[in-house]
């Protein structure tokens, strides 16, 4: 290969040989790509396992991919702005649509400017920058938890089958696969600032075009869908045709929820798989208790003690209310996952798609909704109650919105605690589904 590796030769230019050796070890953690100066062209080449011959990409000036690299130096994240990098006076934020319609990454990019105050918008392609900033945060995430890398450079050709020499950058962003908001300022903007242009810029394309977006919170969103896979069948000739049936209604609410963009709305429909069953587990309880109240060989008929302690037992469990019957929820939750959800299964499927979340839930409450702390793994008798509670305490954060509500959720604030509480009502959801259905 002709070149010198960057990172393994001296160089007259030490700062720009370490900010592309910076680079080249990035591209060689994430895609097993190489990076090598020869003269003023910078090459990226690279095998990936089973290839027999290297991949040879598209040059690219050295010119350029410095500038690129300074850019990205410049580069602040801002977790409270969601997948987002700023600087003084550039923003860019990655989005996710959950509009009908052709996705964003189908369209050209849409282009806006309001010269007067000097904004340049930009919603489509993420940039190079932004791309390689993703792609560092990725060195964090182990690789069978990345995003599956682009066909040409898993096989090192195209989907046709033909070879072809592609631009690198515009790969890193296709894989990257997500579309951004991009914000250009001419005069010096803050991170509040930011906030506003580009709320106020989802607000006027829903309105103009239904369009409905938000920011996505991080980046370990992207490696959601590969973690999942860990657990399941991921190729379509290992599946079996099914062997249970399923409560229709249920499974809509699932499936509502795998397809949402929206954490809130993922959640909350996990959650009514669980809140489908509630009114059946607790007056089954009820009827349990009272059924062992008379039939114990101390009641009697005959006096009204006896009377009056099965009506305390019924009242203390039913509340009326608009001439209806109101069940105590929390109490009703515990019941179905009683009844339904075998801990160490649970355990066991959170640890394999991600073992930090077993202490993450022990030891860490819910931050917007105080849910508890709860320990799959200990022994201990009040698990059901625990986990009864951190699940109902964050339904009710996100249901109760009052200004005067001390537990509440605030949209893309709390998206990323949020988000890490997924997981868990999934995998209950799951357990409550296949545990009410019955052999075919």
């Amino acid at each position: 290969m002709s070149g010198d590796v960057i990172g393994d030769v001296d160089s007259t230019d030490d700062v720009e040989s370490d900010e592309i050796g910076a680079l080249s070890r990035v591209l060689g953690d994430v895609f097993r790509l190489e990076v090598s100066l020869n003269g003023d062209e910078v090459e990226f080449r690279g095998r990936q396992p089973g290839q027999s011959a290297d991949l040879v990409l598209e040059k690219k000036s050295r010119t350029d991919v410095l500038k690129v690299l300074a850019e990205i130096e410049r580069l602040r994240s801002s977790e409270s702005l969601g997948l987002a990098f700023i600087t003084d006076t550039t923003f860019e934020v990655a989005v996710d649509e959950s509009s009908l319609g052709r996705p964003l990454r189908a369209r050209d990019d849409l282009i806006l400017e309001n010269a007067a105050e000097g904004l340049f918008y930009r919603l489509g392609r993420p940039s190079t920058a932004f791309s390689i900033a993703c792609a560092k945060l990725m060195t964090d995430i182990p690789r069978r938890d990345r995003p599956m890398m682009p066909t040409l450079l898993r096989y090192g050709r195209s989907p046709s089958g033909q070879a072809e020499i592609v631009d690198p950058f515009v790969l890193i962003a296709d894989w990257v696969r997500l579309s951004t908001l991009r914000i250009e300022s001419t005069k010096k903007r803050s991170e509040a600032d930011w906030r506003v242009l580009s709320e106020s810029l989802f607000f006027h394309l829903g309105f103009n075009l239904d369009l409905a977006l938000t920011p996505r919170q991080s980046a370990t969103e992207l490696s959601r869908s590969s973690r999942i896979q860990r657990l399941r069948r991921t190729m379509t000739d290992e599946l079996d045709a099914p062997r249970r049936t399923y409560i229709p209604e249920i499974v809509r609410s699932y499936q509502v929820a795998l397809g949402s963009e929206s954490p809130m709305l993922s959640y909350l429909s996990f959650y009514h798989v669980a809140e489908h069953w509630f009114e059946d587990v607790f007056l089954d309880d009820v009827a349990t208790r009272v059924q062992l109240a008379i039939t114990s060989p101390d009641f009697s008929a005959r006096r009204k003690k006896d009377i009056r302690g099965v009506i305390r037992t019924v009242s203390k469990s039913l509340r009326a209310r608009d001439e209806s019957v109101v069940i105590n929820e929390a109490t009703a939750l515990q019941l179905t996952l009683e009844k339904y959800v075998d801990l160490a299964s649970l355990a066991d499927s959170i640890s394999t798609f991600d073992a930090s979340l077993l202490e993450y839930y022990a030891h860490t409450p819910v931050g917007f909704s105080s849910g508890d702390t709860v320990d799959l793994r200990s022994p201990h008798d009040q698990r059901y109650k625990r986990l009864a509670q951190r699940i109902y305490k964050t339904r009710n954060a996100l249901v109760h919105r009052k200004d005067g509500d001390k537990s509440r959720y605030t949209p893309f604030k709390d998206d990323h605690a949020l988000r890490r509480e997924i997981p868990l009502i999934r995998f209950v959801s799951e357990a409550v589904i296949i545990g009410s259905s019955s052999v075919i």
